[in-house]
């Protein structure tokens, strides 16, 4: 049967095409050689703290389910999270990581889907606040008149209708009972009725645990704090001088770009936003291409320590 969202991740990839072709072959590969390897090393060293804290932020939701998940083995599933993101749209593989929970704790899959689900919420609502920010600084800094502000904010209030309607287990057990039984083969509807019934077990339990939600809030703070000097690093890298408040407000917006599920690994929807907002600073086509390179082998160089995490202890796909 044909599908189209299939072929969503190839607009990215045109995109980018398109965008090299228009910026030239030659000058983006004049800017990105230009790169200090040395600031690139630097920011990829600071990868282990700014993981270390995303996985320990994450393992605090599993330990609600069941207590006694190793660190260790929470940032070893964290990063192979990281391995099967970069190469999905939307970066929906790092659900990954909940089989690995699953396992390790022997808890149910769908409430281990749960910590995954509130974890990324969490990160997902701050990373839109900030891209707002940003957008809102830019635009009106240079008094920019085009309405992508709102369009912001219009994504924000939707998606945040979304979670919310999501979080109430009524109203999506009743918007769901239908294509349920519509369209899902009666051979699976019990393994997918006991994972709906234990993944709002399992944000049940997230949500009653006293101050868990600011905590895992706080420490997200923490690691976008050391994300944005990892990113300042890798600006410094691609020959690109700005002031690192610039960079906080252009970061954001880029890092949303890659959620957007017509691209894989931001490839092409990174590239026109840093174009556009580079640009408002007078910072060349090409080197921002070049930045948007360096970014995209940055985190493929920690999607590399996450497939031999893989290989060594591959997951269960079908569990997915």
């Amino acid at each position: 049967m044909f599908s189209a969202k299939r072929f969503l991740p190839l607009i990215g990839l045109l995109l980018f095409a398109y965008i090299v072709n228009s910026v030239g072959v030659s000058v983006i590969t004049e800017a990105f050689l230009k790169a200090n390897p040395l600031y690139f090393i630097f920011a990829l060293l600071l990868v282990f703290l700014s993981s270390g804290i995303k996985a320990y932020k994450w393992k605090l939701g599993v330990d609600a389910q069941k207590p006694g998940f190793k660190f260790i083995d929470a940032w070893k599933a964290f990063i192979i999270g990281i391995f099967a993101a970069v190469i999905t749209p939307g970066r929906i593989g790092e659900i990954i990581k909940a089989i690995y929970a699953a396992d390790d704790r022997k808890i149910r899959t769908g409430k281990a889907f749960a910590t995954v689900f509130i974890d990324r919420v969490v990160d997902t609502i701050l990373l839109f606040l900030l891209a707002i920010i940003g957008i809102y600084y830019m635009t009106a800094e240079f008094a920019i008149g085009f309405s992508t502000p709102k369009i912001a904010i219009g994504a924000f209030v939707v998606f945040a209708i979304v979670i919310l309607l999501v979080l109430e287990e009524g109203v999506t057990r009743r918007m769901m009972r239908p294509i349920f039984r519509k369209l899902v083969p009666k051979r699976h509807q019990n393994i997918l009725r006991t994972n709906f019934e234990e993944f709002y077990e399992g944000v049940r339990v997230i949500r009653r645990k006293r101050f868990l939600l600011e905590k895992i809030a706080g420490l997200t703070l923490i690691a976008w704090g050391i994300v944005f000097l990892q990113y300042y690093l890798l600006l410094l890298s691609a020959g690109i001088n700005i002031s690192f408040f610039y960079m906080t407000m252009i970061i954001p917006v880029s890092m949303l770009a890659e959620l957007i599920p017509i691209s894989i690994s931001g490839i092409g929807t990174r590239d026109l936003v840093l174009i556009g907002m580079l640009g408002l600073l007078g910072i060349g086509a090409g080197s921002a291409v070049a930045f948007s390179l360096i970014i995209l082998l940055f985190n493929y160089f920690i999607a590399s320590l996450g497939l031999l995490f893989w290989l060594a202890d591959p997951v269960k796909i079908w569990r997915l």
